[in-house]
């Protein structure tokens, strides 16, 4: 999957907080927390997030970056780019196959 075109989908085993603005991440394995593990984002990654549902592609979130938060294009797809990359890599979200 390319980050540019496809679907993303949360863990289920992640719980998330919004908190003044900010995402709070918690992941959830065998039925504990491990709170050595938290994650938070800003309000754009928080945004980000919400619009991860394994149905809207990474070039639809980069648009509603983009008019959300008045910025180029270019820099909301550099910024959901680095966002969802981050996600991916802590195991947070994963590639929805299938669907671009």
């Amino acid at each position: 999957m390319s980050l540019d075109t496809g679907c993303l989908i949360p863990d289920r085993e992640v719980i998330t907080r919004r908190i003044e603005g900010q995402m709070v991440f918690v992941p959830v394995k065998s039925g504990s927390v491990d709170l050595d593990f938290l994650y938070s984002s800003n309000e754009t990654g928080a945004m980000i997030w919400e619009w991860i549902d394994g149905l809207k592609n990474v070039d639809q979130i980069v648009d509603a970056v983009s008019r959300e938060f008045e910025v180029s294009p270019g820099q909301a797809a550099r910024d959901v780019v680095e966002f969802v990359s981050a996600l991916t890599e802590a195991g947070l979200v994963s590639p929805r196959e299938g669907l671009k």
